[in-house]
């Protein structure tokens, strides 16, 4: 609560000064919370999707409410999911959705890393070289 405190103070400094402060509320992991953060217009509000999981939440459930809460895309707090684990997850929260996330390169790789896209890629290689008459 002490974030939503500095939210608040933060946007009676914007009034104000007539200015606009991106606020993005973390560790948020329920509807509840979003109403809280669209009350303050954060403009953002980040589930942390693995500790979500960790703690015996179903997070990919929590987070989709979440973000119907939020308004979806047009809500004026989007929803910006965070400790995502695997590529999966994002295509899961992808197809609800959600289309703001933070994630690490080990997830970012398996996103573009795969078998049969590297395999053609190698086919259309080889067969590009032959065409010219280059060795393969």
């Amino acid at each position: 609560t002490e974030g939503m405190k500095a939210a608040r103070m933060l946007r009676q400094d914007d009034e104000e000064a007539g200015t606009h402060t991106n606020i993005c509320m973390t560790a948020c992991y329920s509807a509840g919370q979003g109403f809280a953060a669209q009350g303050l217009d954060a403009t953002y509000i980040s589930p942390y999707l693995g500790r979500m999981n960790d703690q015996g939440m179903d997070g990919i459930k929590e987070i989709s409410e979440l973000y119907h809460t939020c308004g979806g895309r047009e809500g004026r707090t989007q929803v910006l999911v965070a400790s995502l684990r695997n590529a999966a997850q994002m295509v899961e929260l992808a197809r609800a959705g959600l289309d703001a996330f933070t994630f690490s390169p080990k997830v970012a790789e398996e996103l573009v890393n795969l078998t049969r896209t590297n395999e053609a890629a190698a086919w259309f290689e080889r067969a590009g070289k032959e065409s010219r008459g280059e060795a393969v």
